[in-house]
């Protein structure tokens, strides 16, 4: 069987990347030492200058590394900002609230907490602001605020009730229903909440929706005695009935390409998500079960996030734009409904104040592809001693997978398990798989996919733990064999690209497909 052996693909950096701060070796105190500000690609950092980056090549992959002391590391990349947040409000606290999430259903936070009732959330198209309604002032306003909650500011002011806020696309303008004239008209108002303008006259309407050119505002009004689903100007002119089905239809929500529009309607007994052309042709059922809220779209548009009451509650799914692939994110006794998906900030800070993947870090790879930043891995060591980041012998310029090992000093130094974090950028989410893991972090593997055909293009797909009394004795082995990477050493875990643990009870051999990344067999 021929053999390859390619320990480790990147750029050999020579002997220890000595970290030592002033006045015992902790991150603060190397404050005042030689810093810098870096740029790799779409993420800038803010490091210890003395340790030149290592980077390496191949399929199109470029994979950096930087071993030093890490202050700063923010992502500035709409990579993430296609994949945004859902934000929605959930009664779990009592009353109900504005809490957001990843699209996946993770990381679920609160950004309101007051008695009142928060309710009806909506992101501005670049990320960094939500708008919602609240009557924590007696009667709903509109609010705003920052989208991690801060800065909660009130738009508008009378003793009605202002509800439904919807950002227009280009920023320029709040659309949102009030009934501050007798019956519940659509306004219009700026994002600072001036400029408060009457859009309809009939005593009857809510519910509205801007086209993605910010034109034109869908919205649902009953002046014909049943809601059906409208379209007018941005200014209130040339109103045209889309539905006509003498049902209720209600929210509607435009699809980022602008070629659809959905909206729920019990037109066959029972609330269901349609979908529909703009001109309100070609009607389509996308749901088939009772209880189904309002739906929003992905940015993209691969995707819907729509409430509904299917256990028994209101929770919040997702499904694919023809309705299938149906998955629900939030699973809890109270209600969880009125969700929107937006567009996150195209900065993300991961390392430094508020870091989503440590507050400072001993090093960190990045995989890039096409140009973007596919992912991020940061680690620490509590001391920073010597840290190396290696490639062992055998380079393969040639292979679909690009494998970077990281030791610590001469001795077994141990990795800071909370430390230790990764970001693959197409799930959003990131992982920290050795918080509750038990075992010494002696050296760490990473393998990044090289194979762009496959779309795994500077993605992570192993980080494997390895135990080493030092680097001369118990180093791990990476080997080729017939278009299968073999992983041969003392692994007392190996994780995935999702943080999932896939040697639960430790290994000797993992074996990989080299051209899909997919693990064939953990010995």
């Amino acid at each position: 069987m021929q053999q390859r052996t390619i320990l480790m693909w990147g750029l050999l950096l020579l002997g220890s990347l000595l970290l030592v701060g002033c006045g015992g070796g902790s991150a603060a105190s190397n404050s005042g030492g030689n810093f810098a500000d870096m740029n790799f690609g779409d993420l800038s950092v803010r490091a210890a200058s003395t340790n030149p980056p290592v980077t390496s090549n191949g399929g199109g992959v470029t994979v950096t590394g930087l071993s030093g002391q890490i202050t700063r590391m923010q992502l500035h990349s709409n990579s993430f900002a296609l994949v945004g947040k859902i934000v929605f409000a959930s009664s779990r606290d009592v009353s109900f609230e504005i809490y957001s999430m990843n699209p996946d259903g993770s990381n679920q936070t609160r950004l309101t907490n007051n008695p009142a009732y928060d309710k009806e959330p909506f992101l501005s198209p670049d990320g960094t602001k939500i708008v919602f309604a609240s009557n924590r002032d007696g009667s709903f306003e509109i609010y705003s605020m920052n989208v991690d909650g801060s800065n909660q500011t009130r738009l508008t002011s009378n003793s009605d009730n202002d509800y439904t806020p919807k950002w227009s696309p280009d920023g320029a303008r709040i659309a949102f229903t009030s009934d501050r004239d007798g019956g519940t008209e659509i306004y219009s108002m700026n994002v600072d909440g001036s400029n408060q303008t009457r859009l309809t006259n009939d005593n009857s309407n809510d519910s509205s929706s801007w086209s993605p050119d910010s034109s034109k505002i869908a919205f649902s009004s009953n002046h014909t005695l049943h809601n059906e689903i409208w379209v007018m100007n941005a200014d209130g002119s040339n109103k045209i009935p889309l539905t006509s089905n003498s049902a209720n239809n209600v929210g509607s929500s435009w699809s980022p390409d602008g070629t659809q529009i959905t909206f729920t309607s019990n037109k066959d007994t029972q609330n269901n998500i349609y979908t529909m052309n703009p001109d309100g042709t070609h009607l389509i059922q996308l749901t088939s079960t009772a209880g189904n809220g309002a739906s929003s779209w992905s940015p993209d548009g691969s995707k819907m996030t729509f409430s509904n009451q299917r256990d028994g509650n209101w929770e919040i799914y997702t499904m694919n734009p023809d309705g299938s692939h149906q998955v629900r994110l939030t699973s809890n006794p109270a209600d969880d409904v009125i969700s929107c998906w937006g567009k996150t900030s195209p900065t993300r800070t991961l390392v430094g104040s508020g870091g989503e993947m440590a507050g400072s870090s001993s090093g960190f790879l990045v995989g890039t592809g096409g140009g973007v930043s596919k992912s991020v891995f940061t680690f620490s060591v509590p001391d920073f001693t010597a840290i190396s980041m290696k490639t062992l012998s055998g380079l393969n310029n040639t292979g679909d997978r690009l494998d970077f090992s990281i030791e610590g000093g001469t001795a077994a130094v141990n990795f800071s398990k909370s430390g230790v974090a990764y970001l693959n950028l197409d799930e959003a989410k990131v992982v920290k798989p050795f918080t509750s893991y038990s075992g010494n972090l002696n050296g760490l593997l990473v393998s990044f996919g090289a194979q762009i055909s496959q779309g795994n293009a500077g993605k992570i797909f192993l980080v494997i733990p390895y135990t080493a009394p030092n680097r001369s004795a118990g180093r791990p082995s990476v080997q080729i064999e017939n278009g299968i990477k073999v992983y041969r050493g003392a692994f007392p875990a190996a994780f995935n690209g999702k943080g999932e643990n896939i040697a639960p009870n430790g290994a000797t051999e993992i074996r990989v497909n080299e051209k899909t990344g997919a693990v064939l067999s953990v010995r």
